[in-house]
């Protein structure tokens, strides 16, 4: 945003007006925003108000949110995650060095299924799963692992449970630690599944994801390790939407101007969040955020709002951009 200094005897053109209106409009926008993440707040109907949402849940504050290709995260937030453009794993070469059970389920792009390795084991289990090839760029990783360790029997303290799991990478000589996805000990049973995107953005010859379950009482204890999926690839800067349904009543049958305001939690230059408003006939076409857009004046009123996020078009970070709200003021 930027603002005007208007000094006395100063003829500030339409430009250097609207920067410091878009500027005020914006604050109001967002400290709306703070109060709908704080609490629910009445918004007033008639064409009067904003309107948006705080994403304290899924659907919002206000419960307007009706689908969403954005993810949501429980921190309140939705982001556009980082993807893979195409899957690079299934023509590359299996790396099970332990014997995994139904290996291939691994590789196969359905997180239903997947490569299993079990034991029962009072001690050490190391297990790796993953892929080798001739040297290559790697953007992305996606991933889906699960460990359980389950003790019964035996001792009734000092189990000294660990699990471990990890992305490793392979240089052509040798594995090394690229991520640790998860590392918890507990003095009882334990399990975690771990899914996500790691971005590597860098040469490699090999991925796997690295297992270690540990168990030190004398007991039944049960070590299991599953590898859902484990995809890799060239990064997909694809965008992601997060739509809204408008009350009847909340805007003008011919609205015509519009300004949307977000609430940025995560940002990266070369990232952008545009917006826009539909029924079943009209569409303003996607605005910019924080500015005041002009469209070509509606028939009915809008029944939709659709908010966009845009990565930045190379390398984008995973989860940039991400919105905790939005809110538009609208006229005819």
């Amino acid at each position: 945003m930027t603002l005007k200094k208007i000094e006395q005897g100063d003829i500030p053109t339409g430009d250097e007006w609207m920067m410091n209106w878009n500027e005020l409009y914006t604050l109001t926008g967002l400290n709306l925003i703070r109060q709908l993440i704080d609490r629910d707040v009445d918004l007033a109907n008639a064409q009067m108000d904003w309107f948006g949402d705080a994403y304290v849940d899924d659907d919002g504050r206000k419960d307007t949110v009706s689908s969403a290709t954005a993810q949501y995260d429980t921190l309140n937030f939705y982001y556009s995650p980082v993807g893979i453009e195409s899957d690079q794993a299934s023509g590359d070469s299996t790396h099970d060095p332990d014997s995994f059970d139904n290996t291939s389920n691994a590789f196969d792009e359905d997180d239903g299924t997947y490569a299993d390795k079990t034991n029962d084991n009072d001690g050490t289990d190391v297990w790796e799963l993953g892929k080798t090839f001739n040297a290559k760029n790697i953007d992305v990783i996606r991933y889906k692992a699960y460990s359980s360790i389950s003790v019964g029997g035996g001792s009734s303290s000092g189990f000294n449970s660990e699990i471990i799991m990890k992305i490793q990478t392979y240089n052509g000589s040798s594995w090394n630690d690229e991520e640790t996805l998860y590392d918890y000990g507990e003095d009882a049973s334990i399990s975690q599944t771990v899914d996500g995107v790691y971005v590597l953005d860098k040469s490699v010859q090999g991925i796997r994801i690295y297992f270690s379950l540990s168990s030190g009482a004398d007991g039944f204890n049960d070590h299991t390790a599953r590898l859902y999926y484990l995809e890799y690839g060239d990064a997909s800067t694809s965008s992601k939407e997060i739509t809204h349904d408008i009350p009847a009543g909340t805007f003008s049958s011919t609205i015509s101007k519009t300004i949307g305001v977000p609430f940025i939690e995560d940002w990266e230059d070369g990232a952008d969040i545009q917006y826009k408003l539909t029924n079943s006939t009209e569409d303003s076409g996607w605005l910019n955020t924080n500015e005041v857009s002009e469209f070509t004046a509606f028939t009915a009123e809008p029944e939709t709002m659709i908010v966009k996020l845009i990565p930045k078009d190379s390398n984008p970070t995973a989860g940039f951009p991400s919105v905790k709200g939005f809110l538009v003021r609208g006229s005819d």
